[in-house]
């Protein structure tokens, strides 16, 4: 570990062991060194129950995702008390993605109804919880969305990264 510049750690792997074993070896290194490592990991490990929040918060651990709720953003507060009132219940993942999923296409169609495929990676749009970024690897093929957020661990919680 340098003390003089950044230390940026990638850790592919989805393997529990591993990656606890991993964040614990490049914890015990960092100790005395200041904001010196950013730790790259993946989506899965927020399914991973034994990993220590003091190390991922530490570590500045940063996680690609393909959702995120930003429970600050007006709009998000307001579609949270609509469904309150409407339905009595919190929104669930589920909610939020039909929700974003259904806005966007409907959208679409409202200004483009007979081009909506080529229309799709044109149009960009950000959900409640998905982004909406489509392109077309290969002419011809399907499209893929690359609509994704990088979160971050800070004072213990998980935040997009600016």
């Amino acid at each position: 570990m340098s003390s003089s510049k950044i230390n940026v750690v990638i850790i592919p792997s989805a393997n529990p062991s591993f990656v606890t074993e991993v964040l614990a070896m490049v914890y015990h290194l960092k100790k005395g060194l200041k904001d010196s490592v950013i730790v790259f990991g993946m989506q899965s490990w927020l399914n991973i129950e034994s990993l220590d929040f003091n190390y991922l918060n530490t570590l500045n651990v940063h996680l690609p995702s393909s959702v995120f709720v930003d429970y600050e953003n007006n709009e998000t507060k307001k579609f949270i008390l609509r469904h309150r009132e409407l339905f009595k219940t919190e929104p669930s993942y589920y909610v939020f993605l039909g929700y974003d999923i259904t806005y966007y296409y409907l959208s679409i169609l409202k200004n483009h109804r007979y081009t909506l495929q080529k229309k799709l990676s044109e149009i960009k749009t950000k959900g409640l919880q998905t982004n909406f970024d489509f392109y077309q690897p290969v002419a011809g093929s399907g499209y893929e969305n690359n609509g994704m957020f990088l979160m971050k661990f800070e004072n213990y919680k998980l935040v997009k990264a600016r």
